[in-house]
Protein backbone atom coordinates (compact mmCIF):
# COMPACT_ATOMS: atom_id res chain seq x y z
CA UNK A 1 0.00 0.00 0.00
CA UNK A 2 1.08 3.70 -0.78
CA UNK A 3 -0.79 6.85 1.23
CA UNK A 4 0.74 10.13 -0.17
CA UNK A 5 -0.15 12.75 2.33
CA UNK A 6 -2.63 15.46 1.39
CA UNK A 7 -1.24 18.79 1.89
CA UNK A 8 0.02 22.16 0.56
CA UNK A 9 2.56 22.57 3.08
CA UNK A 10 3.80 19.09 3.51
CA UNK A 11 4.48 16.21 0.92
CA UNK A 12 5.27 12.38 2.33
CA UNK A 13 4.90 9.10 1.79
CA UNK A 14 4.08 6.20 3.44
CA UNK A 15 4.67 2.88 1.86
CA UNK A 16 3.69 -0.71 3.39
CA UNK A 17 6.43 -3.36 4.32
CA UNK A 18 9.07 -1.12 6.22
CA UNK A 19 9.54 -0.32 10.10
CA UNK A 20 10.06 3.50 9.56
CA UNK A 21 12.33 5.49 12.86
CA UNK A 22 11.66 9.06 13.35
CA UNK A 23 14.55 10.69 15.35
CA UNK A 24 15.94 14.05 15.45
CA UNK A 25 18.08 15.90 17.84
CA UNK A 26 15.23 18.26 19.01
CA UNK A 27 12.70 15.39 20.21
CA UNK A 28 10.07 18.80 20.03
CA UNK A 29 10.37 18.18 16.03
CA UNK A 30 10.11 14.53 16.64
CA UNK A 31 7.10 14.74 17.95
CA UNK A 32 5.20 17.76 15.44
CA UNK A 33 6.67 15.01 12.35
CA UNK A 34 4.47 11.85 14.30
CA UNK A 35 1.30 14.20 15.31
CA UNK A 36 1.44 15.53 12.02
CA UNK A 37 1.14 11.90 10.08
CA UNK A 38 -1.83 10.60 12.73
CA UNK A 39 -3.79 13.75 12.27
CA UNK A 40 -3.98 14.45 8.19
CA UNK A 41 -5.55 12.93 5.34
CA UNK A 42 -4.37 11.10 2.64
CA UNK A 43 -4.69 9.55 -1.11
CA UNK A 44 -4.90 5.83 -1.18
CA UNK A 45 -4.93 4.53 -5.12
CA UNK A 46 -6.45 8.06 -6.05
CA UNK A 47 -8.59 8.53 -3.11
CA UNK A 48 -8.50 10.76 -0.46
CA UNK A 49 -8.99 9.17 3.25
CA UNK A 50 -8.38 10.20 6.90
CA UNK A 51 -5.69 8.89 8.60
CA UNK A 52 -8.61 7.30 11.25
CA UNK A 53 -9.32 4.83 9.22
CA UNK A 54 -5.71 3.16 8.11
CA UNK A 55 -3.43 4.42 10.86
CA UNK A 56 -3.66 2.85 14.15
CA UNK A 57 -2.26 4.44 16.96
CA UNK A 58 -2.47 4.49 20.65
CA UNK A 59 -5.18 6.89 21.69
CA UNK A 60 -6.26 6.18 25.37
CA UNK A 61 -9.78 6.54 25.81
CA UNK A 62 -10.60 3.05 26.41
CA UNK A 63 -11.96 2.30 29.63
CA UNK A 64 -9.65 1.59 32.68
CA UNK A 65 -11.86 -0.65 34.49
CA UNK A 66 -12.43 -3.10 31.47
CA UNK A 67 -10.99 -6.65 31.28
CA UNK A 68 -8.32 -6.59 28.82
CA UNK A 69 -9.58 -9.97 27.09
CA UNK A 70 -12.69 -9.18 26.73
CA UNK A 71 -12.09 -5.73 25.48
CA UNK A 72 -9.86 -7.05 22.51
CA UNK A 73 -12.45 -9.55 21.74
CA UNK A 74 -14.80 -6.94 21.43
CA UNK A 75 -13.09 -4.73 19.63
CA UNK A 76 -14.07 -5.07 15.58
CA UNK A 77 -10.32 -3.71 14.61
CA UNK A 78 -7.86 -5.82 16.75
CA UNK A 79 -7.52 -9.57 16.29
CA UNK A 80 -7.88 -11.50 19.12
CA UNK A 81 -5.98 -14.22 18.13
CA UNK A 82 -2.78 -11.60 17.19
CA UNK A 83 -2.97 -10.29 20.32
CA UNK A 84 -2.89 -13.24 22.55
CA UNK A 85 -0.04 -14.56 20.35
CA UNK A 86 1.92 -11.88 20.55
CA UNK A 87 1.38 -11.36 24.63
CA UNK A 88 2.02 -15.16 25.17
CA UNK A 89 5.51 -14.30 23.12
CA UNK A 90 6.70 -11.74 26.14
CA UNK A 91 5.23 -14.69 28.86
CA UNK A 92 2.73 -12.45 29.67
CA UNK A 93 -0.53 -13.96 29.07
CA UNK A 94 -1.57 -13.73 32.63
CA UNK A 95 -2.27 -10.16 31.82
CA UNK A 96 -5.45 -11.42 29.76
CA UNK A 97 -7.01 -11.66 33.00
CA UNK A 98 -6.70 -8.67 34.20
CA UNK A 99 -8.13 -4.78 34.38
CA UNK A 100 -6.49 -2.44 32.72
CA UNK A 101 -6.05 0.10 35.46
CA UNK A 102 -4.37 -3.03 37.22
CA UNK A 103 -1.13 -3.17 35.18
CA UNK A 104 2.06 -1.51 35.92
CA UNK A 105 3.32 1.68 33.77
CA UNK A 106 5.55 -0.96 31.11
CA UNK A 107 2.74 -3.55 30.94
CA UNK A 108 -0.12 -0.79 30.12
CA UNK A 109 2.59 0.57 27.32
CA UNK A 110 3.11 -2.73 26.18
CA UNK A 111 -0.14 -4.11 25.45
CA UNK A 112 -1.38 -0.33 23.89
CA UNK A 113 1.51 -1.68 21.32
CA UNK A 114 0.53 -5.16 20.51
CA UNK A 115 -2.70 -4.10 20.88
CA UNK A 116 -1.93 -1.68 17.65
CA UNK A 117 0.40 -4.60 15.97
CA UNK A 118 -2.72 -6.60 16.43
CA UNK A 119 -5.18 -4.33 15.06
CA UNK A 120 -6.15 -4.41 10.99
CA UNK A 121 -4.86 -0.86 9.71
CA UNK A 122 -2.02 -1.09 7.59
CA UNK A 123 -0.04 1.50 9.22
CA UNK A 124 0.92 1.67 13.25
CA UNK A 125 2.55 4.56 15.05
CA UNK A 126 3.70 3.45 18.14
CA UNK A 127 5.09 5.48 21.08
CA UNK A 128 8.90 5.74 21.97
CA UNK A 129 10.14 2.24 23.19
CA UNK A 130 14.10 2.85 23.45
CA UNK A 131 13.85 2.98 27.56
CA UNK A 132 11.19 0.10 27.14
CA UNK A 133 12.73 -3.16 29.44
CA UNK A 134 10.11 -5.35 26.78
CA UNK A 135 12.83 -3.63 23.47
CA UNK A 136 14.44 -6.40 22.46
CA UNK A 137 11.78 -8.49 21.77
CA UNK A 138 9.86 -5.68 20.72
CA UNK A 139 12.38 -4.79 18.07
CA UNK A 140 11.81 -8.81 16.83
CA UNK A 141 8.02 -8.48 16.77
CA UNK A 142 7.83 -5.14 15.02
CA UNK A 143 10.17 -6.55 12.43
CA UNK A 144 7.86 -9.73 11.71
CA UNK A 145 4.50 -7.60 11.63
CA UNK A 146 6.12 -4.68 9.60
CA UNK A 147 7.97 -6.91 7.06
CA UNK A 148 4.67 -8.82 6.16
CA UNK A 149 2.79 -6.03 4.59
CA UNK A 150 2.53 -3.43 7.41
CA UNK A 151 3.98 0.31 7.87
CA UNK A 152 5.32 0.53 11.65
CA UNK A 153 6.73 3.96 12.89
CA UNK A 154 8.76 4.50 15.47
CA UNK A 155 9.87 7.22 17.10
CA UNK A 156 13.43 6.96 18.64
CA UNK A 157 15.52 9.30 21.41
CA UNK A 158 18.20 7.55 20.67
CA UNK A 159 20.24 7.61 16.92
CA UNK A 160 22.16 4.56 17.50
CA UNK A 161 18.57 2.66 18.19
CA UNK A 162 16.65 4.30 15.50
CA UNK A 163 19.34 3.33 12.30
CA UNK A 164 19.94 -0.30 13.31
CA UNK A 165 16.90 -1.05 13.88
CA UNK A 166 14.66 -0.27 10.86
CA UNK A 167 14.58 -0.89 7.20
CA UNK A 168 13.28 3.45 6.26
CA UNK A 169 14.77 6.05 8.55
CA UNK A 170 12.96 9.53 8.46
CA UNK A 171 15.27 12.30 9.63
CA UNK A 172 13.49 15.45 11.17
CA UNK A 173 16.14 18.24 11.29
CA UNK A 174 13.66 21.40 11.62
CA UNK A 175 10.13 21.55 11.90
CA UNK A 176 9.93 22.63 7.82
CA UNK A 177 12.62 20.16 6.59
CA UNK A 178 12.90 16.57 6.97
CA UNK A 179 14.27 13.53 5.09
CA UNK A 180 13.65 9.88 4.53
CA UNK A 181 16.13 7.23 3.02
CA UNK A 182 16.16 3.39 3.56
CA UNK A 183 19.66 4.51 4.75
CA UNK A 184 21.61 7.21 5.47
CA UNK A 185 25.42 6.73 4.92
CA UNK A 186 27.71 7.16 7.88
CA UNK A 187 29.26 10.45 6.43
CA UNK A 188 25.34 12.20 6.52
CA UNK A 189 25.25 11.17 9.96
CA UNK A 190 28.56 12.48 11.22
CA UNK A 191 27.52 15.51 9.47
CA UNK A 192 24.12 16.27 10.74
CA UNK A 193 25.05 14.69 14.75
CA UNK A 194 29.27 16.57 13.99
CA UNK A 195 30.55 13.32 14.89
CA UNK A 196 33.59 11.09 13.23
CA UNK A 197 31.84 7.20 14.08
CA UNK A 198 30.56 4.37 12.18
CA UNK A 199 26.75 4.18 13.32
CA UNK A 200 26.02 0.77 11.76
CA UNK A 201 26.48 -2.64 14.08
CA UNK A 202 25.25 -4.84 11.44
CA UNK A 203 22.86 -5.98 13.88
CA UNK A 204 19.36 -7.05 13.42
CA UNK A 205 17.06 -8.60 15.89
CA UNK A 206 16.47 -12.29 16.23
CA UNK A 207 13.58 -13.83 14.39
CA UNK A 208 9.85 -13.75 15.65
CA UNK A 209 9.24 -17.49 16.64
CA UNK A 210 5.95 -18.06 17.59
CA UNK A 211 5.04 -19.95 20.23
CA UNK A 212 3.27 -23.29 19.81
CA UNK A 213 0.90 -23.49 22.44
CA UNK A 214 -0.99 -20.20 23.43
CA UNK A 215 -3.56 -19.93 26.35
CA UNK A 216 -6.74 -17.86 25.49
CA UNK A 217 -8.99 -16.86 28.33
CA UNK A 218 -12.56 -18.05 29.27
CA UNK A 219 -15.29 -15.80 29.34
CA UNK A 220 -15.12 -13.15 31.39
CA UNK A 221 -18.27 -11.60 33.61
CA UNK A 222 -18.24 -8.73 35.17
CA UNK A 223 -19.39 -7.53 39.04
CA UNK A 224 -21.94 -5.14 39.91
CA UNK A 225 -18.54 -3.16 41.30
CA UNK A 226 -16.85 -3.27 37.98
CA UNK A 227 -20.24 -2.34 36.03
CA UNK A 228 -20.40 0.43 38.15
CA UNK A 229 -16.82 1.60 37.57
CA UNK A 230 -17.44 1.45 33.98
CA UNK A 231 -20.24 3.33 33.74
CA UNK A 232 -19.00 6.44 35.84
CA UNK A 233 -15.46 6.59 33.53
CA UNK A 234 -18.27 6.11 30.39
CA UNK A 235 -19.70 9.28 31.30
CA UNK A 236 -16.63 10.83 32.54
CA UNK A 237 -15.32 9.74 28.39
CA UNK A 238 -18.44 11.42 27.28
CA UNK A 239 -18.18 14.90 28.77
CA UNK A 240 -14.58 15.09 28.07
CA UNK A 241 -15.31 14.57 24.21
CA UNK A 242 -18.12 16.87 24.41
CA UNK A 243 -16.10 19.76 25.99
CA UNK A 244 -13.82 18.72 23.25
CA UNK A 245 -15.90 19.41 20.54
CA UNK A 246 -17.06 22.31 22.07
CA UNK A 247 -13.39 24.11 22.78
CA UNK A 248 -11.18 22.24 19.72
CA UNK A 249 -10.09 24.76 17.04
CA UNK A 250 -9.48 22.78 13.59
CA UNK A 251 -5.41 21.75 13.14
CA UNK A 252 -3.59 24.11 10.80
CA UNK A 253 0.04 23.91 10.04
CA UNK A 254 1.99 26.78 9.41
CA UNK A 255 5.58 25.09 8.63
CA UNK A 256 6.39 22.80 5.50
CA UNK A 257 7.86 19.75 6.07
CA UNK A 258 9.74 18.46 2.89
CA UNK A 259 10.58 14.58 2.20
CA UNK A 260 11.88 12.01 0.29
CA UNK A 261 10.09 8.54 -0.01
CA UNK A 262 11.23 5.41 1.55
Amino acid sequence: MIADLIDDKLNIRLITRNIMSVYSTNNEYTDYFIRKLKHSDYTIDDKQVSSNSFISYVKRDYNIYKNISRFVSKNKHINNDKFTEYLNYFGLVHLLWLHFYQLSKEDLNLVEILMQLASDKPVVIIDYIDDSKYVEKLYSLLFHVGLEDRLIIVPYKDIFKAVNNATCQCYVNTPDAAKIQSRFPDNFLNETFNTTRGYYTGHRPPIYVKDSSIVKTISYTYSWYEILLIVLFSLKMLYIKLYNWRTKCPLTSQKTIQTTSC
